[in-house]
């Protein structure tokens, strides 16, 4: 609602398979906002259903009070089907490909970046042992990392979603070597 209040009223939100509900899904129809989740299997019989009829791409009408919904069905190289479910419907204005961009782009995006948290910047591996102190490193330590990300994309160029940048920093060993 309060981006809605600042005038942003094209909001989508991409979810891994931890985070669907009917209530969750509904929720998001309530405030007109889009979204897409990955489901897991068993979440519904319907789309259960859908999987194993072998389509990839279609809609389905999974809730009487809500509008219609897309599902749509990709094989990944493990042999997991990986379903989204989305009120992105419109199959020209996003097409299957391009949703699957999307999805992946939230995995890049966001478990790539909790992966270099936990891991390059070993944020377990704490110098203090009092609560404050560890809010004081985690906090420094994403401004810090905030700031080389920005110098990366200031020497980079700018990031277009399917264009790499021609010359790309290492990123493993520059946020490795900042603790």
């Amino acid at each position: 609602e309060k981006m809605h209040s600042w005038g942003e009223d094209k909001l989508l939100f991409v979810y891994d398979r931890g985070y669907p509900s009917k209530d969750f899904v509904l929720s998001h129809l309530s405030l007109r906002v889009d979204f897409v989740f990955r489901i897991p299997a068993g979440y519904n019989k319907q789309i259960d259903d859908f999987v194993a009829s072998g389509e990839k791409d279609g809609v389905l009408k999974l809730y009487n009070e809500a509008p219609d919904l897309r599902i749509a069905v990709y094989s990944l190289s493990s042999g997991e089907q990986e379903v989204l479910l989305t009120t992105l419907v419109d199959r020209v204005e996003i097409t299957y490909d391009e949703l699957f961009f999307i999805y992946g782009a939230r995995w890049r995006a966001m478990e790539e970046g909790y992966k270099r948290q936990k891991v390059q910047f070993e944020l377990q591996n704490w110098a203090t042992e009092s609560a404050m102190g560890i809010l004081q490193e985690f906090w420094a330590m994403i401004y810090v990392t905030n700031i080389v990300a920005m110098s990366c994309y200031e020497l980079e160029g700018p990031s277009i979603p399917g264009k790499d940048p021609k010359e790309r920093l290492n990123r493993s060993v520059l946020f490795g070597s900042m603790k």
